[in-house]
């Protein structure tokens, strides 16, 4: 939806003649080295990333995702505005351009953002990233995954889960379900 969204805003603005005024907008990139400006915050927020890593403040997982979603908006960005034709129109598209500008213009704050983000909504040492089934525990969830992993994460009651009439399954398989996952979780803890 995310893509779809900004492809549409940007290649319908162009094919809905509400207001066809021309407006030119220019940046120069290299004005004062700011590519190298860029670069090196990238950099810096690389290396705070891996301090954080190695005093155990974030997973590596979690650096990995940050990046990869940082990388996969600009990615949005720069794909929506060549699709539209903007970047063509400008005559400064390029291979070089999209991969400098979705590798480096998202990611140069993307880690300061999360340590912001970790003070004010108190996240820290709780992993952003958190792992999913791999396709060997399919055949051992006869539920719903989901919602055996909402119990577990957020302790909720049983009981109080029946009663409100939020869980379609038995008892007994809702049960084995938790007692699959605790056991997994125990034993990944265990070999780290």
């Amino acid at each position: 939806m995310f893509y779809v969204g900004w492809t549409f805003v940007s290649v319908g603005s162009q094919l809905i003649p509400w207001d066809d005024r021309v407006i030119e907008v220019a940046r120069n990139m290299n004005e004062a080295r700011q590519r190298l400006t860029f670069g090196l915050m990238t950099l810096g927020n690389l290396i705070i990333a891996f301090i954080l890593c190695y005093f155990k403040k974030i997973r590596l997982q979690d650096i990995l995702y940050l990046f990869i979603v940082g990388t996969l908006v600009e990615f949005c960005l720069e794909f929506t505005l060549t699709v539209s034709g903007i970047r063509l129109e400008q005559e400064s598209w390029g291979f070089q351009l999209m991969a400098i500008n979705t590798l480096i213009e998202f990611n140069m704050g993307i880690v300061l953002m999360y340590i912001i983000l970790a003070f004010v909504f108190n996240i820290r040492n709780k992993p952003i990233f958190k792992e999913t089934l791999g396709w060997r525990d399919f055949r051992n969830i006869k539920t719903d995954f989901n919602l055996v992993s909402e119990i577990i994460r957020n302790n909720k009651d049983l009981d109080k889960l029946y009663k409100a009439g939020k869980i379609r399954y038995s008892r007994e398989a809702i049960e084995a379900d938790i007692k699959y996952l605790e056991n997994r979780d125990l034993e990944k803890t265990s070999n780290t």
